[in-house]
């Protein structure tokens, strides 16, 4: 094999088909699926780049364990990644090779679950109508599911936010929309006691007793949160 000094002073088309070959090969020793649903990045380190504003771009604060499906088809199962929310990108601790530090980043995904340490578990998909800014490529977290699905889409943006005295410094800030999906039309959901109730009628007097009696208002993903979550119980 050759060393790696010497791979630096090859053409940088050449190192480029190199560290795809590398790459295919660790993945398919690991289990790992065909290249396709792999990309590179722009060659920027990920600790220089997620070190460049402040704030958590990602789903979680740390990595967690995922199970993937491809819109080809392929499946990782019990693979270590972080869910990044302001390029809708989920990348893998996996580098590209033993000495690469670029993120390798899987494309294409049809479907999503997450698993934190604590063994909860939060579920994506995608191929929805396009909306807004998201199209069907657009990973929503699926909040109930049924014949009426409520998603749920968190995004996070890196805006500049002014210092006295200083250069702007740039920060992660997050935002998140709800949506119901049903006879295969979404419409956006908003986030209050009538448009809740009018999405899941037939819990209807269960949700609105549950609502009034732990004092809800709705107007926090918190609160809309606690209401699904209870909803998926009934």
């Amino acid at each position: 094999m050759m060393r790696p000094q010497k791979l630096r002073h090859l053409a940088p088309a050449l190192l480029s088909l190199i560290i795809l070959g590398l790459t295919y090969n660790v993945q398919a020793q690991s289990g790992y699926h065909p290249a396709q649903n792999f990309i590179l990045p722009t060659p920027s380190p990920k600790v220089d780049y997620y070190s460049k504003f402040d704030g958590n771009p990602f789903f979680s604060e740390t990595s967690t364990k995922a199970s993937i499906i491809t819109n080809d088809g392929n499946q990782f199962n019990n693979i270590s990644v972080k869910y990044d929310l302001v390029n809708d990108l989920i990348v893998s601790d996996q580098p590209a090779n033993a000495e690469d530090i670029n993120p390798v980043i899987i494309k294409n995904v049809s479907s999503l679950m997450l698993k934190d340490v604590n063994n909860n578990v939060s579920y994506f998909e995608s191929g929805f109508p396009a909306i807004d800014s998201f199209n069907e490529k657009t990973l929503y977290q699926v909040m109930t599911n049924g014949s009426a699905k409520i998603l749920k889409k968190t995004y996070k943006a890196i805006v500049p936010r002014k210092v006295y005295g200083f250069q702007p410094v740039k920060e992660v800030v997050s935002s998140s929309k709800y949506y119901l999906y049903q006879n295969n039309k979404i419409i956006e959901l908003r986030k209050n006691k009538s448009s809740l109730l009018a999405a899941l009628p037939e819990n209807k007097s269960e949700i609105n007793t549950y609502v009034e009696t732990n004092h809800l208002n709705l107007k926090s993903d918190k609160d809309v949160d606690a209401v699904l979550a209870y909803y998926n119980t009934l």
